[in-house]
């Protein structure tokens, strides 16, 4: 069969691989033809996506499927199928704007709907810009003590004097006047390095500030990491009989009816349990406690089965980190991300008697994590603020900042009512899960959500904002793969990334590199290193050769930190290259949500990107800076065969 080298013919025009580079900022300029491909490849792949969408329209079906072909997804690829059924679940929106820089066509109603219902829109006028004010008003804070140790080589991790974490607190006390609305993954170590943040809480609680919050819980399936629905027996010889039917746990977050199965408290063979553990120790060092709990402390159902083998792992978690002390404040049967999360939990719900007045909720359904790290401030006279960032509420990220990230505060009444329309859909939205139980109070999250805030924000001195929120508003499609395609020949693209993968977006960066953009990335030595990495994955991959251009006039420079904690950044600048050879950053991108198909599909998170055309702003430079002085010389090339740890279980 006939070849097709240089040329493709996607329905609107064949256009060269040259005139495509020479062209990207048009929609039409996606299209580059990355690889040869089987003349009838392009009618397979056209015949495929109108099988998939038979009411859509023939110049619909073709610019999806120009797309698919340009970046080499055709039926007889493997991942066909999956990436097929996933662009359909997406916005398509950015493949039908003439310009991928214009804002306003890709906050559009989708032209194409997705086949998701959770991304359905429940309003027309979402994506429409609204007016904010004159200016945006915002500030920022790195986290330093990840670089202080790794410049000065420190034996011992020296805390910084002023942490992200104490500022938290003080933003905390000094902007919930009135009001907090708190989404919050997690939070530990409150009798450390976190006291500031959790104390400047329990202050506000105790003044009567209406204080409300939604947070993750772990259903992982492992140890500390699922629902203790199981009971067991102590047998007369001193063993435990692990029971062989599951608890109906009672989830009231206050006065639970069923005490001795409530979900938010110690199960209620914990005391027993704990009082043997502590006698075992005074005979056994810890890892012969181990070893004998797991293969001679438990006595399973004959019919053994897996769920009975976490059991065991769960209740030998229990016996190394809990005790008679302090079991009571800490363990419960419900399962957190975070040491602390039940207590702020109590916190929250210490001044109410009821369940129905519970201010505090844990998300539903567990598929997938609520990983936003917000909070919605309001003051007395009813201006509100938002928290956000890649920050996370425990002591590595920010208290004592062993891990690399960025907070933001934005005092914008406007943005602040979208993470506050979001956090009410979390806390008390409608939740049709068939599976959630009856005594449950919570709202709606991951695929529960539906599209419901307003997105794009304009002021008058010309910067702009958009705030996209996982898994509905699919920030990826929205703002990161028209990001990439908007880059021109000599722009700069820096990201600095906890866990980056997909195909699409590999793809995207790989065609930049092909029109002459430079794309330097510093990843997670872990995260950054799973399988399905933009550097690593089998379908396509940023190390490969690329598809669109045999000698690529740009480039891209892969790296991972070398300091001892994380790179837990999600951040992004683009730089546009000037006609004096100088750079002026236009794009910045902020938030929880890391660039992967967990980050974009199943978690709750969230994504803030800004921009301003005219006037490079300082949370721009200071990223760039940050970046080019700490993050890359403190980060080393990557290999596809580089040997890495097991990544850490946030996506």
């Amino acid at each position: 069969m006939k070849t097709l080298k240089n040329k493709l013919n996607i329905g609107l025009a064949c256009l060269t691989l040259v005139q495509m580079i020479s062209q990207p900022v048009l929609a039409r300029s996606f299209f580059l033809a990355p690889m040869a491909l089987e003349e009838n490849q392009v009618q397979v792949t056209t015949a495929a996506v109108k099988k998939a969408l038979p009411k859509v329209s023939a110049d619909k079906i073709d610019k999806i499927a120009s797309y698919l072909v340009s970046i080499g997804l055709t039926p007889d690829k493997p991942n066909f199928k999956f990436q097929l059924t996933r662009i359909l679940n997406s916005s398509t929106q950015f493949l039908f704007c003439e310009d991928v820089e214009d804002w306003g066509c890709l906050e559009a109603k989708p032209t194409v709907a997705p086949k998701l219902k959770m991304r359905v829109e429940t309003m027309d006028n979402l994506g429409a810009p609204v007016r904010a004010g004159d200016s945006l008003e915002l500030e920022y804070f790195f986290t330093q003590g990840w670089f202080n140790n790794y410049k000065n080589k420190q034996e011992t991790f020296v805390i910084p004097e002023k942490t992200v974490a104490k500022i938290m607190a003080d933003k905390i006390r000094t902007e919930g006047e009135k009001k907090m609305f708190m989404a919050i993954y997690g939070i530990d170590d409150i009798q450390g390095t976190m006291s500031s943040v959790f104390n400047a809480i329990a202050e506000k609680v105790k003044a009567g500030v209406a204080t409300y919050a939604v947070m993750d819980v772990s259903d992982e399936g492992q140890a500390n990491g699922f629902p203790r629905d199981y009971n067991m027996t102590k047998t007369a010889d001193g063993h435990y009989a692990l029971g062989d039917k599951k608890v109906e746990l009672d989830w009231a977050y206050i006065n639970p009816t069923d005490k001795e199965n409530a979900a938010f408290a110690p199960p209620s063979w914990a005391e027993q349990y704990l009082t043997d553990v502590a006698e075992l120790s005074k005979t056994m060092t810890k890892f012969d406690m181990r070893k004998y709990l797991l293969k001679d402390m438990f006595i399973k159902p004959p019919a053994t089965t897996k769920i009975y083998d976490l059991q065991a792992q769960d209740l030998t978690w229990i016996a190394l980190n809990k005790d008679l002390t302090n079991y009571k404040e800490t363990l419960s049967r419900t399962s957190f991300q975070y040491a602390n999360n039940l207590q702020l939990l109590r916190l929250v719900n210490s001044p109410f008697k009821t369940n129905e007045e519970a201010r505090a909720h844990i998300e539903y359904p567990f598929t997938g994590i609520m990983h936003n790290k917000f909070i919605v401030f309001e003051k007395n006279d009813g201006s509100r603020s938002v928290w956000s960032g890649t920050t996370n509420v425990a002591r590595t990220c920010m208290g004592d900042e062993s891990n690399s990230n960025l907070a933001i505060l934005i005092k914008n009444n406007a943005i602040a009512n979208s993470f506050l329309a979001e956090f009410t859909e979390m806390h008390q939205g409608s939740n049709d899960s068939a599976s959630k139980p009856k005594t449950l109070l919570t709202g709606a999250f991951h695929d529960k959500k539906r599209p419901n805030t307003f997105r794009y924000f304009t002021f008058t001195d010309g910067t702009e904002a958009r705030v996209h929120f996982s898994p509905t508003d699919d920030g990826e499609h929205r703002v990161l793969l028209p990001l990439v395609y908007s880059a021109k020949s000599g722009d700069l693209l820096r990201i600095s990334m906890f866990g980056g993968g997909g195909y699409e977006m590999v793809r995207a960066m790989q065609s930049a590199v092909a029109r002459g953009v430079d794309i330097r990335i510093v990843f997670d030595n872990l995260t950054g290193a799973g399988a399905n990495s933009w550097w690593k994955a089998k379908d396509g991959n940023l190390l490969e050769e690329n598809p669109f251009a045999k000698n690529p006039t740009g480039s891209v420079e892969v790296r991972k930190n070398n300091w001892n904690g994380l790179n837990h950044h999600k951040t992004a600048t683009l730089s546009r290259k000037q006609a004096d050879g100088s750079f002026k950053t236009e794009v910045i991108v902020i938030g929880s949500q890391n660039w992967s198909q967990t980050g974009n599909d199943i978690n709750d998170e969230n994504m803030v990107t800004i921009r301003n055309k005219t006037t490079e702003l300082d949370v721009m430079k200071a990223f760039n800076k940050e970046f080019d002085e700490k993050m890359w010389p403190s980060s080393s090339a990557v290999s596809q065969t580089a040997d890495v740890s097991p990544a850490p279980t946030e996506e």
